[in-house]
Order: structure tokens, then C-alpha cells, then sequence
């Protein structure tokens, strides 16, 4: 995004750096080694180390994990990339969709355990600016205890039964962060095994799932105003984990994040 790039040149020469002499402070960053957050999203962290090193650390139910996908993940049809650099005190923190820059941070120290910067984000084609402020947490965090945090699979495997197919797959990395749209994950998975779009969704009471290729919506055309009925009568599906059923829209009805369980998903014709 061009004009991203604009801002974040003509946002760099305004920021100063200040600080004092502290043997904690890393060099030319004069901000004291550890992991950060701001109060609006205190569950991830953006964590310096000596080294000048970045990581991305994720907090949850008390636990840390560390997040090498939280803004990478590439195993899915969007590819995550991210971009990290220094240069004269100044950090910037740029995150790609696809090799397009869609939102990137730029750093300087506040004070020895506080940093003020500026998110510019593409949100639907519009270029936004806010200002943050990331506050050291009171919490240890060397190279050393970073790399050796479990690390937060949000990639994680599940199995998908689909008609009596057994599938294996993959989460994805928006339902990972979002929690929420699990429809999103089963078309997902339908779409990568059939290579063909999959619409998952509910368009009745009874609360059945709907489940049709896109080969499907097509032929159900030629129903005219009956469509909608036809692809009820012949294409809705009872949806169970671990055998628990749940709506369209919802999360899954277990974290199959934190869960020790495998998480089975097994969608069967009504």
C-alpha cells in the first residue's frame, strides 16, 4: 500500500527517543528488554530482547505461549508475512496479506518501559492512524524464557467426518484470533480437499446446517424461487464436536486450542 509507506516515511523523523542509563535497556532502543501490550488488547505481546530480536507472545488463561504464527501463518489460501526492522532508534513492525502491506507500527521510546507508536492499518481499502501506547509487563521475559514458552499451535489439527469421509484439517489463523464463525473453518477444509467453494451456512429454524459446493448453488438455480428449498431438502446436515452439537455462527463448542481432546467435527446428511 503506497500510501502506508508515505505515512510511516513521513511519521519516522517526528518520533524522539528518550531514556536514561539503565542495564536493562537495549541498545538504541532505550527501552528495557521484555514483552509489551497495550490495554485495549492486553492478551498479545510484542517482546525485544537484547539481541534485537522480536517475538510475538500470547497470553492466555494465565499461560504464555509463544506465537511465531500469530502473524505469519501460512497454511492457509492467505499468506501472512511479517516485517521487522531498527534503524536509529526507531522500531517498525510491518504485517503483509498476500505480499500486501496492510498495517504496519512504528515505535520510539516514551520512557524505559514505554513506547509510543503509531498504527496505520488498511481496513477495506480505507488507510486509518491511531496511536498506542505499549507498557512493559511486569513479568520476566528473556531470549532465553521467550524460546523456551510452549509454543501456541494455532494451526492446530482436527479431524472432519463428512459424509462418513474422514478429513484431516487444518484451523485457520482468523478463527484462531477471533474465535468465532466456525462455519469458516469447515468451508475451509471442504474447499482445500474438493478444491471447490464451499458455502456453509444456516437458512432455516430447525437448526440444521446448510453445506453445498458452489457446483450445487449453480444447479439450484434452475429452481428458480424454489432454490432455497431445494438446497434444504437435499443438502442440510446435522454438525456435532466431540458430540456436542452447536449453531452456524458459533465458536466451536471446545477450545481446540488449549484442549487436550482431539477435536473431532462430524457433519452427517439430515
Amino acid at each position: 500500500m503506497k500510501k502506508i509507506k508515505f505515512l510511516l516515511i513521513s511519521i519516522i523523523p517526528i518520533l524522539l527517543l528518550t531514556g536514561c542509563g539503565n542495564e536493562n535497556l537495549i541498545d538504541d532502543l532505550k527501552i528495557e528488554e521484555g514483552c509489551y501490550n497495550t490495554s485495549d488488547n492486553a492478551k498479545y505481546l510484542i517482546c525485544f530482547t537484547k539481541d534485537k530480536k522480536y517475538y510475538d507472545v500470547f497470553n492466555t488463561n494465565g499461560k504464555y505461549y509463544r506465537d511465531p504464527i500469530y502473524r505469519t501463518s501460512t497454511n492457509e489460501e492467505t499468506k501472512y508475512s511479517s516485517k521487522f526492522e531498527i534503524d536509529k532508534g526507531i522500531i517498525t513492525l510491518e504485517y503483509y496479506e498476500n505480499g500486501t502491506i496492510w498495517q504496519a507500527l512504528v515505535c520510539s521510546s516514551q520512557s524505559d518501559t514505554t513506547m509510543s507508536c503509531t498504527e496505520t492499518s488498511n481496513v477495506l481499502g480505507k488507510v486509518e492512524t491511531a496511536q498506542k501506547q505499549y507498557t512493559k509487563v511486569e513479568k520476566e521475559f528473556t531470549k532465553e524464557i521467550i524460546e523456551n514458552l510452549p509454543i501456541y499451535e494455532r494451526n492446530k489439527e482436527f479431524e472432519l467426518i463428512f459424509n462418513g469421509k474422514k478429513i484431516a484439517c487444518n484451523m485457520t489463523r482468523s478463527y484462531s484470533i477471533t474465535g468465532i464463525l466456525s462455519g469458516t473453518v469447515i468451508s475451509a477444509c471442504l474447499k482445500k480437499t474438493y478444491n471447490e467453494n464451499y458455502n456453509v451456512t444456516q437458512l432455516d429454524s430447525t437448526g440444521n446446517w446448510q453445506i453445498f459446493s458452489n457446483s450445487v448453488s449453480t444447479k439450484a438455480n434452475s429452481y428458480g424461487n424454489q432454490k432455497w428449498n431445494y438446497i434444504i431438502s437435499n443438502y442440510s446436515y446435522n454438525v456435532t464436536v466431540n458430540g456436542k452439537t452447536f449453531g452456524y455462527g458459533q465458536a466451536f463448542p471446545i477450545d481446540p486450542f488449549t484442549s487436550n481432546e482431539k477435536m473431532i467435527v462430524n457433519i452427517t446428511k439430515k
